[in-house]
């Protein structure tokens, strides 16, 4: 039961997405339509960022994505990856 509640806890400060491409998984509240969901090479986790300015980009926070953790989407996508939330 604690395990649980801490899971619950945990995933307060998150909600819940799907992808144009089908993925599902959860980000972080402040996450809004048109942000980006990319894994950064050598990361474990996906990350969400939002074009700001000037080609530049703000680091939103990590996601939980099915299918993308543990580094899993670099062995079957390839090097570069970026999914716009919807």
């Amino acid at each position: 039961m604690v395990y649980y509640l801490q899971a619950v806890e945990n995933n307060l400060q998150r909600k819940a997405f799907c992808t144009q491409k089908g993925y599902k998984g959860l980000v972080p509240a402040e996450t809004e339509v048109g942000d980006l969901l990319c894994v950064f090479l050598g990361a474990d986790l996906p990350s969400v960022v939002r074009k700001v300015e000037d080609g530049r980009y703000k680091l939103v926070g990590e996601a939980y994505v099915q299918g993308f953790m543990d580094g899993k989407l670099m062995e079957v996508v390839g090097d570069t990856v970026a999914l716009e939330l919807c």
